[in-house]
């Protein structure tokens, strides 16, 4: 009677072991994601950053610009 006790006992903590297990990978892998994300993100910033400089260097090169400006 006592190692059955014991052997439902274990059955039940592994089990919450595993859930836990599992919720720890999920939240890792959503975490990955979040991560690659912000990633994405700061690359698109970059390029935009990029191309405004780049349209703004063309702009001001433009005669029309140099004659309105002067």
């Amino acid at each position: 009677m006592g190692c059955i006790l014991v052997h439902e006992h274990a059955g039940r903590f592994g089990s919450v072991a595993e859930r836990e297990r599992e919720r720890s990978t999920a939240l890792g892998n959503s975490l990955k994601e979040v991560e690659e994300l912000l990633v994405y993100f700061q690359q698109m910033r970059s390029w935009q950053l990029t191309d405004r400089r780049a349209a703004f260097h063309f702009v001001c090169k433009t005669p029309d610009y140099v004659s309105w400006n002067n």
